[in-house]
């Protein structure tokens, strides 16, 4: 496997892998339909490439045999004065899942944010996504913050 760090140059040969997973994350995980899955899939990888080369987002692709089998989004940000770099989304190829594509591309983050001297990582994670949260706890992440709602 081999993880590539994509730049302006790299990322419109990724872009359409990186569109569909992000479309299967937001159906899967937010409950949303195709349709508005789509709709705001787009509008996250219309501005991702902006934000490569803004330094704004960093992201990974995983690479097995040249094809994408999954990526990771990261962005910087400070969460009282501490320098974190968040996870903003991670996707994996629902067929390639359980094989540590996700956990590859998360020591790749990590090993970035070291190398960056970022303080910490932080991501957000769905309640009810127990194969994540496993997968994050044993790779070091506690919890530090519960995200609450109530329906109106």
């Amino acid at each position: 496997m081999e993880i590539l760090r994509l730049g302006s140059d790299s990322f419109d040969i990724y872009k359409d892998g990186v569109l569909e997973l992000l479309e299967e994350l937001y159906s899967q995980n937010f409950g949303l339909s195709s349709e508005e899955a789509g709709r705001i899939s787009q509008e996250k990888i219309d501005v991702l490439e902006k934000y490569i080369i803004e330094s704004k987002a960093v992201v990974f692709v995983a690479l097995l045999e040249g094809v994408m089998g999954g990526f990771i989004w990261l962005y910087p940000h400070e969460y009282y004065g501490e320098r974190r770099l968040h996870i903003n989304h991670i996707a994996v190829v629902s067929g390639l899942r359980n094989r540590g594509v996700g956990k590859r591309l998360m020591k790749e983050a990590e090993s970035f944010a070291k190398q960056s001297a970022y303080v910490a990582l932080d991501l957000f994670v769905s309640e009810h996504n127990a194969r994540a949260r496993a997968l994050y706890e044993a790779l070091g992440f506690s919890t530090e913050r519960r995200y609450m709602k109530k329906e109106l």
